[in-house]
This record gives C-alpha cells, sequence and structure tokens, in this order.
C-alpha cells in the first residue's frame, strides 16, 4: 500500500512538472506578443500622430514608424514559430495537452491587424 502512494505522488509530481513547464512556456509567448504589441503601437503612433515640423524629420518620423510596425509583424511571427516549435518538442518528451492552434489564431489576428496598421500608414504617405 505505502509503495502505490509513493507511486501516485510521483506520477502527481511529474504532472505538475509538466504543467509548469507548459505554464511557462505561454507566459513567454504571451511576454513575446506583449513586446510585439508594444512595438507596433510605437510605430504607428510614431507614423500617424507625432507632428514633426520639418517636413524632412516627419518624412523621416513615418519611416522609421513603418519599420517599427514591419518589426512588431515579424516579433509575432517569430513568437509563433518558436512557440510552435517548443511545443513540439513538449509533445515528443511528455504528455503536453496545450493548443497550438489558439496560439497560432492569436498570432495570425495580430499579423493582420498589424498589416492593416502599416497599409493606413503607407497609404498616407503616397
Amino acid at each position: 500500500m505505502d509503495e502505490e502512494s509513493d507511486n501516485k505522488s510521483m506520477i502527481t509530481q511529474v504532472e505538475l512538472a509538466q504543467e509548469r513547464n507548459r505554464l511557462s512556456h505561454l507566459r513567454t509567448f504571451l511576454s513575446w506578443i506583449r513586446t510585439g504589441l508594444a512595438i507596433v503601437g510605437g510605430g504607428f503612433a510614431l507614423a500617424r500622430f507625432i507632428a514633426f515640423e520639418n517636413p524632412t524629420n516627419r518624412l523621416i518620423g513615418q519611416r522609421v514608424g513603418e519599420l517599427l510596425i514591419l518589426l512588431g509583424m515579424m516579433v509575432f511571427a517569430l513568437s509563433l514559430l518558436d512557440y510552435k516549435s517548443t511545443y513540439q518538442k513538449m509533445e515528443r518528451g511528455s504528455t503536453y495537452g496545450g493548443s497550438l492552434w489558439s496560439v497560432a489564431l492569436i498570432s495570425l489576428m495580430l499579423i493582420g491587424i498589424s498589416s492593416f496598421l502599416f497599409y493606413i500608414v503607407v497609404r498616407r504617405l503616397w
């Protein structure tokens, strides 16, 4: 009886460790998303709302804003690729029960929204 309870305790500890790893992985992904959103927001604000008095500075600000939006989009895409890669590694080594589809959907939506913001900024220039 004592050996059986030790076995259950060991299984529970392993399951809890796997859950901690899964949640830690998801927190890392979400922090990358937060970073990407900040970069996109900063780029959009710089390109669209910050008024520069000199026309040359205005053009430079808009170009830098465009680059920041593109950088934020790359952060979204790279965070998705990193999440997928780590997810697959965890799948092979454990009974990881997370969902890749929800993360992929969020990333693709953010890339789409960022693309729309980029289009708004570029359209304003031409």
